[in-house]
């Protein structure tokens, strides 16, 4: 794909600037020559190679563009506190990154680890961490009747399927095959830059098959508000726009809890992964199995390894049906409704065999047995 291909099938304008903005920066630093994004053309490609050959190394090139001085603006002093030239701030060195490593991964090279961990900025300064709760079977059927039908498919997918919010917004429609029993869906652009198979439930494929109905008209809106949304991804969102449609989901069924530390949610939507986990493993489906539907390949041990890579598509499918009933919402919502109703029920035998158990006990002694409080008044009104 072109440098201009690239930056023009991004989904908003804002994100189309930004990217046209890195690459432009960062090959006029690489090649010595500054000009326009469509100048560097033909030395993307030869760099593109260089890179696939290993005789260039991405994460030394971009710590050598974020290292660059860059242009002096006016009233600017020429030298920093560190008495050195102003480089790159911290948010544009994520844009740049997140410009060239995604044009990177577009055009089939991915960064090792070790290149990625290299990269300058990584390390990020330790910062209070937001406490986590449990997102429950109630919350999701709750949030599954506020949302509008695309979200709703979305919800779905992830909290069956063990997805990232990341990699469902990546999925291309024909990366999902609604046809399959279960419905396997392919993973293409994983965290790990290692793609992987998992499912989703018959709940989650009638559901995505009740947004694909109206996916047109909101592609539709999408373009009347100047937004570059194209025909190819399931779910052509952003993550921000993602985000903020969970964060008002949350506040409609009233659940806007936040960390009093942090101020952040305690339920995101990443916890649909934490949901997953939870239920597939209660529904007994082995460990190894939802790590590795779950993309957690640096979690498994060397015996969970061995059993990873002997299992096929066929046998994860049949793990997966085994545990679907678990991650059904409809279905887990019931048999919690039913499982509260019997305790309830229980403690109602437990009290009523205590009161019988006195009343059997007075007998026993002689004594007038001592009525139950509706009894007696019922006794005292008739009296």
């Amino acid at each position: 794909m072109s440098l201009v291909e690239f930056v023009e099938s991004r989904d908003s304008a804002n994100t189309t600037k930004n990217y046209r903005w890195a690459l432009e920066k960062f090959f006029s630093v690489i090649s010595g020559r500054v000009g326009r994004l469509e100048d560097h053309e033909a030395f993307a490609l030869q760099y593109l190679e260089d890179l696939k050959a290993g005789r260039r190394h991405i994460d030394t090139d971009l710590d050598l563009v974020m290292k660059t001085p860059r242009r002096i603006r006016a009233g600017e002093p020429e030298v920093g506190r560190d008495g050195k030239p102003p480089c790159l701030s911290g948010w544009s060195r994520n844009v740049l990154k997140a410009g060239v490593l995604r044009w990177c991964r577009q055009n089939h090279f991915f960064p090792s680890q070790e290149d990625l961990y290299n990269l300058t900025g990584k390390r990020h300064r330790v910062r209070t961490a937001t406490h986590p709760e449990t997102l429950g079977v109630d919350q999701v059927a709750h949030l599954q009747r506020v949302f509008d039908v695309r979200m709703r498919a979305l919800l779905l997918l992830l909290v069956s399927s063990g997805m990232r919010i990341g990699e469902a917004l990546e999925l291309e429609t024909a990366d999902i095959h609604l046809d399959e029993k279960p419905c396997r869906v392919v993973v293409r652009y994983a965290k790990n830059d290692e793609s992987r198979t998992t499912f989703c439930s018959r709940e989650a494929v009638e559901s995505i098959q009740d947004y694909l109905v109206l996916r047109e008209r909101y592609l539709a809106i999408a373009r009347a508000k100047g937004g570059g949304a194209h025909g190819t991804r399931l779910f052509p969102l952003s993550y921000r726009t993602a985000q903020g449609m969970w964060k008002l989901g949350m506040e409609k069924i009233g659940l806007p809890d936040r960390d009093p530390r942090t101020g952040r949610l305690t339920r995101t939507i990443h916890s649909t992964r934490s949901f997953f986990n939870t239920r597939m493993k209660m529904g007994g489906v082995p460990d190894f199995v939802v790590e590795r539907l779950l993309g957690h390949a640096g979690y498994l041990d060397g015996s969970y390894g061995v059993k990873k890579d002997r299992m096929g598509d066929e046998q994860l499918a049949e793990a997966y049906l085994a545990g679907e009933p678990a991650i059904t919402i409809t279905r887990a919502a019931g048999m919690e409704k039913m499982e509260k109703r019997l305790r309830r029920q229980e403690q109602q035998v437990e009290a009523l065999t205590r009161e019988l158990k006195v009343l059997m006990e007075e007998i026993g002694r002689g004594e007038p047995p001592s009525l139950p409080e509706d009894l007696r008044a019922l006794q005292d009104t008739k009296g």
